[in-house]
């Protein structure tokens, strides 16, 4: 990072805005078959999404019907959606993002998309190799990692950590469970799978449950929701509908006990597999919405840091905002664009400038301009963005740049 990306300047490559805001609606359990009744798309898609999945299988439903039928599976994609091993400057994903996360636990999270820019194309890898296809990306509801007693049979279970991952594949049209022990460093339990890609780790698979008809392409995202529950003493599932009438669903072993300790989710449009790339067009800005229910009208915390390893070329936003009624829902802009404001570190929420300004102090960053700045750029490119700043000299000017009509010449204060 070159030294002249400095505070405000930073956001020449980001634009974004993001609000916490409620839906009112609680992940409650419901009949396997609810009343029938007539209603939109709209709500049968919630109805659906509240709605019990039977139990451990595959399951699909058609609108107008509010029942789950049960489907054969089919074997999951074998490849993996690997953890993120760091920071990856500006866009999202590979640890850059924002995840929503709660006091207690969370017992299920939905993502979906308020808006999309009209005509915006997007292509990627399948399989994480050769030349990029239209409509390749998958859908993620990440969770952090958390201790389980899955880790027993590692090389040292105090440094292991289970994780799992909610999908969808547009590769393969299918919604699936990933689970990982990250840091296991042994020969991995019967049935799991090891990659290069996550030395060390080992990641295994639920079966697999196909989206009725054609798989999702961009053009669909703002009529499309993913769900993942945990349930004590139940099953973990993920949850599919679309705006065509189409849902499906996987109902899986809870291998890690993930119901015990999930209270951190981040939801994403990323690469299908393998640490790939979902490359969407130019001036492309997705609207991503997660909502969250752990039966409490606390507003969750905004944190700087997403789980997988997948990426696209959107750019995240910075100035995230929290609700505080039933079920919190985290809404956030992700942009290939140029911006069309200045951002200064007042523009930080409290929770996250206080997050970004430690990073920079344990840097090193001690000066209050660079620091500033430093706060900005860690809180919008992530913790790496703090060591350009090291190097610097102490006699910086201070002031806010005033800007003519946008993109003109700008002036300093």
């Amino acid at each position: 990072m070159h030294s002249s990306r400095r505070g405000a300047r930073v956001l020449a490559m980001l634009v974004m805005a993001s609000v916490l805001t409620v839906l009112g609606t609680s992940a409650g359990s419901a009949a396997v078959r609810a009343p029938q009744a007539t209603v939109g798309t709209g709500k049968w898609q919630q109805a659906m999404e509240q709605l019990r999945v039977p139990g451990k299988g595959c399951f699909t439903a058609s609108y107008p019907k509010i029942a789950w039928l049960a489907t054969p599976c089919k074997a999951a994609p074998r490849h993996p959606y690997p953890p993120a091993r760091g920071h990856r400057p500006q866009t999202v994903g590979n640890g850059n993002d924002y995840s929503a996360q709660v006091a207690g636990q969370i017992s299920s999270a939905t993502g979906s998309f308020n808006s999309v820019t009209t005509g915006a194309t997007e292509s990627g890898e399948q399989n994480g190799a050769g030349s990029p296809v239209a409509n390749t990306f998958s859908l993620q509801l990440n969770v952090a990692p958390f201790t389980t007693p899955a880790c027993s049979g590692s090389a040292n279970p105090g440094s292991c950590l289970g994780w799992e991952q909610f999908l969808y594949s547009t590769t393969y049209n299918q919604v699936f469970l990933q689970y990982w022990l990250l840091s296991y460093n042994a020969t991995c339990p019967s049935g799991w799978s090891t990659t290069p890609l996550a030395p060390g780790d080992c990641f295994i698979n639920s079966s697999g449950s196909s989206l009725p008809g054609s798989a999702l392409t961009v053009a669909g995202l703002t009529s499309t929701t993913l769900t993942g529950s945990a349930v004590p003493g139940g099953n973990d599932t993920v949850v599919m509908t679309t705006g065509a009438g189409q849902a499906t669903a996987t109902g899986a072993d809870d291998r890690l006990s993930l119901s015990q300790h999930w209270n951190t989710v981040e939801f994403a449009i990323v690469g299908d597999c393998c640490a790939t790339q979902a490359n969407f067009s130019s001036g492309t800005t997705v609207d991503v919405k997660t909502v969250v229910h752990s039966g409490s009208k606390t507003a969750p915390t905004c944190v700087l840091e997403g789980f997988t390893g997948e990426t696209n070329n959107l750019n995240l936003s910075a100035t995230p905002a929290l609700g505080t009624q039933a079920s919190p829902t985290m809404v956030s802009d992700q942009t290939c664009g140029n911006p069309q404001t200045l951002f200064y570190t007042s523009n930080l929420p409290p929770t996250l400038a206080k997050q970004a300004r430690a990073i920079c102090l344990e840097a090193g960053v001690r000066v209050a301009p660079l620091l500033d700045a430093c706060t900005v750029d860690v809180a919008v490119l992530g913790r790496a963005a703090a060591k350009a700043y090291l190097s610097q000299p102490a006699n910086v000017t201070l002031g806010e740049i005033t800007l003519p009509p946008f993109g003109g010449p700008a002036l300093r204060s």
